[in-house]
């Protein structure tokens, strides 16, 4: 499987930056292919997003709080790709919900 992580670098206080390293280990230790790419702003994740799903792109990760899964999504909406997400923003209301675990392995899992 080829991977596309986008990744808000403030999200969570800038936790997300420090987290990207062990994201992409636990997806390569699984035999995976991973891409990762940082927003620079307001909008450039839904940019990453339509990008991504017209590549070759198997799964598309949001990987920050609810604003840039937002983005992402609405990025790759009609693509046919599959989303995932890793929750690392400060409050996350939609990981909660859905009760996504909080460890970056078992999310990545």
């Amino acid at each position: 499987m080829k991977y596309l992580l986008i990744v808000n670098p403030v999200s969570g206080s800038g936790s997300a930056r420090r987290e990207v390293a062990a994201a992409e280990k636990a997806f390569r230790k699984r035999g995976h292919s991973i891409d990762v790419r940082f927003t620079q702003g307001p909008g450039h994740a839904e940019a990453l997003a339509r990008e991504g799903a017209a590549a070759d792109y198997d799964v598309i990760i949001g990987g920050g709080g609810d604003g840039t899964i937002n983005e992402v999504l609405n990025g790759m909406a009609g693509s046919g790709k599959k989303l995932a997400i890793i929750p690392w923003g400060t409050g996350n209301v939609f990981a909660t919900e859905m009760r996504f675990p909080r460890h970056i392995g078992a999310v990545c899992k």
